[in-house]
Protein backbone atom coordinates (compact mmCIF):
# COMPACT_ATOMS: atom_id res chain seq x y z
CA UNK A 1 0.00 0.00 0.00
CA UNK A 2 2.58 2.29 0.97
CA UNK A 3 4.59 1.40 -2.23
CA UNK A 4 1.41 2.47 -4.12
CA UNK A 5 0.69 5.56 -2.52
CA UNK A 6 4.35 6.87 -2.88
CA UNK A 7 4.31 6.04 -6.89
CA UNK A 8 0.82 7.84 -6.93
CA UNK A 9 2.23 10.68 -4.81
CA UNK A 10 5.81 10.85 -7.54
CA UNK A 11 3.48 10.97 -10.75
CA UNK A 12 1.60 14.04 -9.35
CA UNK A 13 4.46 16.02 -9.40
CA UNK A 14 4.73 17.19 -12.64
CA UNK A 15 7.89 19.09 -13.67
CA UNK A 16 9.86 17.29 -11.23
CA UNK A 17 11.91 14.77 -13.42
CA UNK A 18 14.92 13.16 -12.15
CA UNK A 19 17.75 15.87 -13.04
CA UNK A 20 19.77 14.80 -16.23
CA UNK A 21 23.46 16.30 -15.36
CA UNK A 22 22.41 13.96 -12.08
CA UNK A 23 20.84 11.12 -12.15
CA UNK A 24 21.14 10.02 -9.39
CA UNK A 25 19.15 12.90 -7.92
CA UNK A 26 15.61 13.78 -7.98
CA UNK A 27 13.74 16.43 -6.64
CA UNK A 28 11.17 16.39 -3.69
CA UNK A 29 8.70 19.18 -2.88
CA UNK A 30 9.67 21.34 -0.48
CA UNK A 31 12.97 21.87 -1.15
CA UNK A 32 14.54 18.53 -1.09
CA UNK A 33 16.55 16.95 -2.81
CA UNK A 34 16.84 12.76 -2.61
CA UNK A 35 19.71 11.00 -4.09
CA UNK A 36 19.24 7.22 -5.37
CA UNK A 37 22.71 6.21 -5.31
CA UNK A 38 23.24 6.70 -1.15
CA UNK A 39 19.66 6.70 -0.55
CA UNK A 40 20.23 10.24 1.35
CA UNK A 41 17.67 13.20 1.33
CA UNK A 42 19.66 16.85 1.21
CA UNK A 43 18.10 20.08 1.77
CA UNK A 44 18.21 21.88 -1.46
CA UNK A 45 19.18 24.98 0.85
CA UNK A 46 22.55 24.84 1.87
CA UNK A 47 22.22 28.22 3.98
CA UNK A 48 19.22 27.44 5.11
CA UNK A 49 20.67 27.64 9.36
CA UNK A 50 21.71 31.06 7.73
CA UNK A 51 19.42 34.02 10.28
CA UNK A 52 18.31 30.81 12.85
CA UNK A 53 18.66 30.90 16.77
CA UNK A 54 21.61 28.30 16.05
CA UNK A 55 23.47 31.38 13.99
CA UNK A 56 25.95 31.88 16.59
CA UNK A 57 29.01 33.08 14.47
CA UNK A 58 30.19 36.81 14.06
CA UNK A 59 27.04 37.89 11.83
CA UNK A 60 24.04 36.27 13.11
CA UNK A 61 22.49 36.29 9.27
CA UNK A 62 25.36 34.80 7.45
CA UNK A 63 25.00 30.35 8.93
CA UNK A 64 28.05 29.64 10.27
CA UNK A 65 28.18 28.88 13.84
CA UNK A 66 30.06 26.26 15.61
CA UNK A 67 29.77 22.75 15.60
CA UNK A 68 27.77 22.40 18.89
CA UNK A 69 25.36 25.18 17.01
CA UNK A 70 25.07 23.37 13.95
CA UNK A 71 25.05 20.03 15.05
CA UNK A 72 21.85 21.02 17.30
CA UNK A 73 20.34 22.73 14.60
CA UNK A 74 19.86 20.03 12.37
CA UNK A 75 18.67 17.65 15.40
CA UNK A 76 15.93 20.01 15.81
CA UNK A 77 15.19 20.75 12.10
CA UNK A 78 11.71 19.99 10.99
CA UNK A 79 11.06 20.14 7.23
CA UNK A 80 8.85 18.05 4.78
CA UNK A 81 7.41 16.33 7.49
CA UNK A 82 10.24 14.66 9.06
CA UNK A 83 12.64 15.10 12.28
CA UNK A 84 15.12 13.04 11.67
CA UNK A 85 17.57 15.43 9.66
CA UNK A 86 21.57 15.75 11.06
CA UNK A 87 24.98 16.76 10.07
CA UNK A 88 26.52 14.39 7.03
CA UNK A 89 29.11 11.92 8.52
CA UNK A 90 32.64 11.16 7.29
CA UNK A 91 35.05 8.55 7.84
CA UNK A 92 38.62 10.20 8.89
CA UNK A 93 40.65 11.65 5.73
CA UNK A 94 43.21 14.74 4.65
CA UNK A 95 43.18 16.87 1.39
CA UNK A 96 41.43 16.61 -1.72
CA UNK A 97 39.28 14.05 -3.12
CA UNK A 98 37.70 12.10 0.26
CA UNK A 99 34.87 10.14 -1.29
CA UNK A 100 34.32 8.32 2.21
CA UNK A 101 32.39 11.10 3.65
CA UNK A 102 28.70 11.78 2.59
CA UNK A 103 29.17 15.35 1.42
CA UNK A 104 32.63 14.04 -0.56
CA UNK A 105 30.59 10.74 -2.33
CA UNK A 106 27.87 13.66 -3.47
CA UNK A 107 30.47 16.37 -4.43
CA UNK A 108 32.75 14.17 -6.56
CA UNK A 109 30.45 11.29 -7.59
CA UNK A 110 27.10 12.41 -8.29
CA UNK A 111 27.90 16.32 -8.68
CA UNK A 112 31.08 15.48 -10.83
CA UNK A 113 33.08 17.94 -9.67
CA UNK A 114 36.77 17.68 -9.64
CA UNK A 115 39.51 17.63 -6.89
CA UNK A 116 41.34 20.68 -6.02
CA UNK A 117 39.82 22.91 -8.73
CA UNK A 118 36.47 25.46 -8.41
CA UNK A 119 33.30 23.41 -8.56
CA UNK A 120 31.85 22.84 -11.70
CA UNK A 121 28.44 21.76 -10.99
CA UNK A 122 26.68 22.37 -7.93
CA UNK A 123 22.96 22.27 -9.21
CA UNK A 124 19.89 21.81 -8.00
CA UNK A 125 21.19 23.04 -4.64
CA UNK A 126 21.17 26.55 -4.04
CA UNK A 127 22.54 29.16 -1.73
CA UNK A 128 25.76 27.24 -1.39
CA UNK A 129 28.81 28.71 0.40
CA UNK A 130 32.11 28.01 -1.29
CA UNK A 131 33.89 27.79 2.14
CA UNK A 132 34.08 24.77 5.14
CA UNK A 133 30.90 22.63 5.86
CA UNK A 134 30.64 20.76 9.49
CA UNK A 135 30.31 17.50 9.33
CA UNK A 136 28.69 15.26 12.14
CA UNK A 137 31.76 13.17 12.98
CA UNK A 138 33.91 14.29 15.67
CA UNK A 139 37.63 13.60 15.57
CA UNK A 140 38.45 10.40 17.38
CA UNK A 141 40.83 11.52 20.22
CA UNK A 142 40.54 14.91 20.12
CA UNK A 143 37.17 15.84 21.22
CA UNK A 144 37.46 19.78 20.36
CA UNK A 145 38.05 19.42 17.04
CA UNK A 146 35.68 17.93 14.38
CA UNK A 147 35.58 17.57 10.45
CA UNK A 148 34.76 19.63 7.63
CA UNK A 149 34.36 19.49 4.07
CA UNK A 150 35.64 22.62 2.17
CA UNK A 151 33.14 23.17 -1.22
CA UNK A 152 36.22 25.48 -2.41
CA UNK A 153 38.27 23.14 -4.17
CA UNK A 154 36.84 19.80 -2.42
CA UNK A 155 39.30 19.57 0.50
CA UNK A 156 38.36 17.56 4.06
CA UNK A 157 40.25 18.67 7.30
CA UNK A 158 39.84 19.08 10.97
CA UNK A 159 38.27 22.64 12.79
CA UNK A 160 38.83 23.22 16.27
CA UNK A 161 34.74 22.75 17.30
CA UNK A 162 34.70 26.64 18.60
CA UNK A 163 35.59 28.01 15.31
CA UNK A 164 32.58 28.77 12.11
CA UNK A 165 31.45 26.96 9.46
CA UNK A 166 28.56 26.26 7.02
CA UNK A 167 25.75 23.29 7.80
CA UNK A 168 23.58 21.76 5.66
CA UNK A 169 20.98 19.03 6.42
CA UNK A 170 21.07 15.50 5.13
CA UNK A 171 18.43 12.35 6.26
CA UNK A 172 18.77 8.97 5.47
CA UNK A 173 16.10 7.64 2.81
CA UNK A 174 13.69 9.15 0.90
CA UNK A 175 11.14 11.42 2.00
CA UNK A 176 8.54 9.88 -0.50
CA UNK A 177 8.44 6.56 1.27
CA UNK A 178 7.35 8.74 4.61
CA UNK A 179 3.65 8.99 3.26
CA UNK A 180 1.78 7.95 5.48
CA UNK A 181 -0.78 4.42 5.48
CA UNK A 182 -4.60 4.82 5.97
CA UNK A 183 -4.88 2.92 9.47
CA UNK A 184 -6.63 -0.41 9.41
CA UNK A 185 -8.90 0.56 12.32
CA UNK A 186 -9.47 3.78 9.94
CA UNK A 187 -10.29 1.54 6.80
CA UNK A 188 -12.63 -0.74 9.29
CA UNK A 189 -14.64 2.28 10.04
CA UNK A 190 -15.29 3.56 6.92
CA UNK A 191 -16.29 -0.19 5.99
CA UNK A 192 -18.67 -0.15 8.37
CA UNK A 193 -20.06 3.37 7.57
CA UNK A 194 -20.16 2.16 4.30
CA UNK A 195 -22.09 -0.76 4.94
CA UNK A 196 -24.48 0.98 7.70
CA UNK A 197 -25.53 3.56 5.11
CA UNK A 198 -26.57 0.66 2.56
CA UNK A 199 -28.64 -0.81 4.85
CA UNK A 200 -30.21 2.01 5.67
CA UNK A 201 -31.36 3.11 2.31
CA UNK A 202 -35.05 2.43 2.01
CA UNK A 203 -36.43 -0.32 0.55
CA UNK A 204 -38.76 0.03 -2.62
CA UNK A 205 -41.61 -1.30 -2.57
CA UNK A 206 -43.17 -4.83 -4.45
CA UNK A 207 -45.05 -3.58 -7.22
CA UNK A 208 -48.11 -5.78 -7.08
Amino acid sequence: MRSTLALIFTSALVGLPPLPAQAALELRPGGMVYDRRSDLTWLVDWNAAAGSAFDDGSSAQDGRMSWASAMAWADALQWGGVDDWRLPTTAPCFGFGCRNSEIGRLWYEVLGNRPGLPAVNTEPFEHMAFAPYWTGTAQAGAPAQAWYFNTLGGSQNLLPQAAQAHAVAVRQGDVLSQVPEPPMAWLALAGLAITAGASRRPQRAAQP
